[in-house]
């Protein structure tokens, strides 16, 4: 840990420091994201269950309310009252490991956390572009590999594991700016180039069912939808982006007890992977509200003219590095957000 950090976790710990971070949390809520849980028999890499176990506790020992999605956004729009240390988890996607694995951790911490499916994804007809990627370039025994992404050469060097790190980020963010028939294009190259089959997820790639599901549905933890596809909506057509939420949404309803009107973006990035368009998209098709991947807190709506802040809320990423997490949810970086202003 170096010397800024240290200094940062020996505050946390000190109580007038921690009163004075915790009153810079009035007025927001703090929404975290998570995405795989590590499960090293199916050679998934991810948050590890000590991490989150360890987390969940400090935070009920520092007097947290863990509150549900839901109510966090009657909250922000001012239709109710949170509490001042509201946090709130989220996880994306809708893999095996967040129903199996993350899931009893959240209920065993009374912690209704919200998972977002990507619908195509349970109904298998499909598994995320960004994995297929990931899923290849992890499993090749290339050590380098030629593409043409947008009439641009791109030479990937996966000769260890940090050059298929730097491989892996490099060609996902380029395809991420591209049109989606060129990510397509991209993907079934790179499966013809490395000969793996990607017609079906792996084992470490799997959904969870909408059985497992709606068995969590039971024991407190909430489902939204995340599009059908996983798709970048600022590269689709307006009456493609429209159909991957109407059509996300009604999946859920059909198969769910008691879905949350809340999207999700994919990717999720406010001016690159979703704007103004998608925005009034998700207001008009009748959300109550939207996630964004913008790091920040959500604040309490004010003004009439804020209101469109709802439909691309900001959530903090979770990692497994204790004093960021202390940092975001004790309120450190909201005091350091507002004394830049100042």
């Amino acid at each position: 840990m170096n010397p800024l950090k240290r200094l940062i976790a020996a505050g946390l710990v000190c109580s007038p420091c921690r009163y004075f971070f915790a009153s810079a949390l009035r007025g927001t809520v703090t929404i975290f994201m998570l995405h795989r849980m590590a499960d090293p028999s199916r050679g998934v890499k991810g948050h590890s269950t000590e991490g989150l176990n360890l987390f969940l506790k400090l935070l009920k020992s520092n007097g947290h309310q863990f509150i549900s999605l839901s109510d966090a956004i009657e909250g922000i729009k001012g239709l109710q009252q949170l509490p001042r240390k509201a946090v709130v988890f989220t996880m994306d996607d809708g893999f095996y490991d967040q129903a199996e694995i993350a899931a009893p951790i959240f209920i065993h911490h009374q912690c209704p956390a919200t998972i977002f499916l990507i619908t195509g994804f349970l109904d298998n007809d499909l598994w995320p572009w960004d994995d297929q990627i990931a899923h290849m370039l992890n499993t090749t025994t290339l050590q380098d590999i030629s593409l043409t992404v947008d009439q641009q050469t791109v030479n990937l060097q996966i000769k260890n594991d940090l050059d298929r790190n730097i491989s892996i980020n490099h060609l996902r963010e380029l395809c991420k700016t591209s049109a989606e028939s060129t990510i397509k294009k991209v993907v079934n190259r790179l499966s013809e180039i490395t000969q793996i089959d990607i017609s079906m997820p792996p084992p470490g790639y799997a959904p969870m069912s909408w059985t497992q599901a709606r068995e969590l549905e039971c024991s407190g933890i909430s489902f939204a939808p995340h599009s059908v596809s996983h798709r970048i909506f600022s590269r689709m057509s307006q009456d493609h982006a429209e159909a991957e939420i109407t059509t996300s949404w009604q999946r859920l309803e059909s198969e769910l007890i008691k879905p949350l009107k809340v999207f999700c973006f994919p990717t999720g990035r406010y001016a690159q992977d979703f704007g103004p368009r998608e925005v009034d998209m998700v207001r008009t098709a009748g959300f109550h509200a939207a996630v964004s991947a913008n790091p920040g807190y959500a604040k309490i709506i004010t003004s009439h003219s804020a209101s469109n802040s709802v439909y691309y809320l900001p959530r903090f990423s979770y990692d497994d590095n204790l004093t960021d997490m202390q940092q975001y949810a004790f309120g450190v970086e909201r005091a350091k957000q507002i004394l830049r202003v100042i």
